[in-house]
């Protein structure tokens, strides 16, 4: 389902470049470290949906109480209960999909309904 689907890898690593040199006290960076703290910080991320990450991000820096950046883990921390509840959502989506889509069932319906309405026709007089 598109709704899980990962963040843009280039989305995510500007975003990273901001949260970086928000939290730099120096605002000097040194090219190679910010590369591997990005890349690491995107390869630990990147699999979480884009609406969800942006989300659990600013989340993690409005609750940062510690004053430096958020770490992977309290970002993830805000984004899991999200997580669970939209994967939820998800399965009980696919179910009901599937339930649609269950010819025997689709027949089962059809029958019912016919049955409620030859019922609701009985009970008012209807002769038909």
């Amino acid at each position: 389902m598109a709704a899980n689907l990962p963040a843009r890898r280039s989305w995510l690593a500007q975003r990273l470049a901001s949260f970086f040199v928000l939290f730099n006290p120096t605002r000097e960076v040194d090219d190679r470290a910010f590369t591997v703290w990005n890349d690491e910080m995107t390869r630990l991320l990147i699999d979480l949906p884009h609406d969800l990450l942006a989300f659990s991000i600013d989340q993690a820096i409005r609750s940062a109480s510690h004053g430096f950046m958020p770490s992977v883990g309290e970002i993830r921390r805000a984004a899991e209960p999200l997580l669970a509840e939209r994967t939820q959502q998800i399965e009980r989506l696919q179910r009901m999909e599937a339930a649609l889509s269950d010819p025997v069932a689709t027949a089962e319906r059809a029958r019912r309904r016919q049955d409620e309405a030859a019922h609701a026709r009985a009970t008012a007089g209807d002769p038909r």
